[in-house]
């Protein structure tokens, strides 16, 4: 069921008229921070705190799934309609599954999302003059790119031929000049039926459908040639090697990914406070010691705990304060080993994950 809107200003009216209607407690989000120069991952109560709301916004600032689970959603009865881009909602799936966010309380709305552009090359735009937000929305109202338009887009987005939300509550079909939202599952249509005395109807959306599958294709085609461009550049131990010597160990990919949840990490315990005599033992025996030490270790472990659980979201890469090429690795990867269990991370709440299910034969051919 459907609701067409003229422009985004209607939904934000809509959200006021949940909050006012206590249809739900709060509103998570980007909103604009006090001096306007850069938005920020955000959760209020407050109706007129919706005007700095931005419902479609080119920026990805946080992981907003890792930050749901953070704010202990698992234990608070708040009602919040959360909006999201399809990566973060994928990862909520993932989350969901590992029991770090109970959904319940929640509603979630997301988008046919258009790309996003690294937090400090948007905040540099504002600075600028410039509107980033703008030309976001007038590429979708022409049926554009983004990610293909903008100069510097996110690489994760760029890549990303998983754009349309699939399991939220709420769909925005973003493209064109006329939006629509579309609620996809029962708490979706009861949102709809709360803030608007609109009639739902049903679309047929065989046009729209035809224009994003063409967005898509482009998508899955630019990531097909960038996956095959990376296995040529690291097709040994040695170029993996490589790939990482950067790595500083400030765990910043870890800290943001979504599927790192763990409250409890080997890394950041005393296992990895090597005693002083260790690296003597490292000198008579190497001669030679990389510090910080054991940066590959970590990596590995990183995609071993969470590979199948990678949405390709690129919040390790936006993270990375040395410029490591994080996406390819854990996007690239994460689809292989996804492959193998036949397994698709934020496919479905049902699909079960492969790293928390028991199988008395599996892997028997790797």
């Amino acid at each position: 069921m459907t609701i067409a809107i003229q422009n985004i200003a209607v939904i934000k009216d809509l959200i006021k008229k949940g909050l006012e209607n206590k249809v739900y407690d709060a509103v998570l989000g980007l909103f604009w921070d006090n001096n306007n120069n850069t938005v920020h991952l955000a959760i209020t109560s407050e109706i007129k705190n919706i005007d700095k709301l931005e419902v479609l916004c080119p920026s990805m600032p946080v992981q907003a799934a890792r930050v749901i689970s953070n704010i202990k959603f698992t234990e608070t009865d708040l009602r919040v309609l959360c909006i999201i881009k399809p990566c973060e909602m994928r990862a909520v799936v993932e989350l969901v599954k590992l029991k770090q966010i109970i959904p319940d309380k929640l509603i979630f709305m997301s988008m046919d999302c258009g790309g996003a552009l690294e937090p400090d090359t948007f905040k540099k735009l504002v600075e600028e003059g410039k509107a980033p937000v703008s030309s976001y929305l007038t590429a979708f109202d022409n049926f554009v790119d983004f990610s293909y338009q903008t100069e510097n887009p996110r690489f994760a987005c760029k890549i990303c031929d998983k754009c349309i939300p699939k399991l939220s509550d709420l769909r925005i079909r973003s493209y064109g000049k006329t939006k629509y939202i579309e609620a996809l599952t029962e708490k979706g249509k009861k949102f709809l039926m709360d803030v608007t005395e609109m009639t739902l109807e049903q679309i047929n959306f065989e046009s729209y459908d035809a224009e994003i599958n063409k967005l898509v294709k482009n998508r899955i085609e630019g990531r097909n040639k960038e996956r095959e461009i990376f296995k040529k550049e690291v097709s040994s131990i040695d170029a993996f090697t490589k790939e990482l010597s950067a790595c500083i160990r400030c765990h910043n990919c870890m800290v943001n990914c979504p599927a790192d949840y763990c409250k409890e990490c080997i890394f950041r315990s005393p296992v990895f406070d090597h005693p002083s005599e260790n690296y003597s033992l490292w000198l008579e025996r190497k001669g030679y010691v990389k510090l910080p030490s054991d940066t590959l270790l970590f990596h590995l472990t990183r995609l071993n705990h969470m590979s199948t659980s990678c949405v390709s979201c690129g919040m390790c890469e936006t993270s990375c304060p040395v410029g490591i090429r994080l996406t390819r690795i854990f996007s690239f990867i994460g689809e292989e080993t996804q492959k193998i269990f036949n397994y698709e991370s934020g496919r479905s709440f049902d699909e079960e994950l492969p790293v928390a299910t028991f199988r008395e034969k599996e892997l028997d051919k790797i």
